[in-house]
């Protein structure tokens, strides 16, 4: 039942997400501070593995539309559409990444310095934000030393993120073309 509920939140929000987008970009307000620091990079690393898949909202609600749920399919669905994890020492996430058709792939060093500009705090005049559910279809994870200092779930799409692992202010995060660029640097 619960996901009978969800597919209707999903249907309403990705046209929720379309029209916001199209319409006005749904531009708010929220500018950051001037006592809030900028240019902190969001992670110390030195790898990146990118992980992405190509799973489409109708799978995803094919996948969760069951009477009963079981706990891994709770897992599935918090690292797909929600919050999932929640800090980096969750070795669940990366055992369960695994079983959701994610691709893995190094990100090439040459490309650490573009993604730093993306991955850090700035100062933007105004912020878009949209209201659509978000699909997390590609994720970085950031290591140092072989050890997971960063985790960045993204949705391309609407412009949603989840970012764990940085004490960095990461809220303006995305805005002025970020997504765009991130994109084009990923997908060369």
């Amino acid at each position: 039942m619960k996901f009978i509920l969800l597919y209707i939140v999903v249907f309403f929000n990705i046209l929720g997400c379309k029209s916001t987008s199209e319409k006005n970009g749904n531009l708010s307000d929220s500018v950051v501070s001037k006592e809030k620091p900028i240019n902190k990079y969001f992670f110390d690393y030195d790898a990146i593995d990118y992980y992405k898949t190509d799973i489409s909202i109708s799978e995803i609600l094919e996948m969760f539309n069951k009477e009963q749920s079981t706990e891994l399919d709770e897992i599935k669905h918090g690292i797909l559409v929600g919050h999932f994890p929640e800090s980096l020492n969750d070795d669940t996430f990366f055992k369960v990444l695994g079983l959701l058709d994610y691709k893995k792939s190094k990100v090439d060093r040459s490309k650490f310095e573009s993604i730093n500009d993306i991955f850090r705090e700035k100062l933007v005049e105004s912020r878009i934000d949209t209201s659509c559910m978000p699909l997390y279809a590609d994720i970085l994870i950031f290591s140092k030393n072989q050890k997971v200092v960063g985790i960045a779930k993204l949705c391309f799409g609407c412009h949603h993120f989840v970012i764990i692992g940085t004490s960095a202010f990461t809220e303006n995060f995305g805005q002025d073309g970020d997504f765009d660029r991130l994109d084009k640097i990923l997908s060369k």
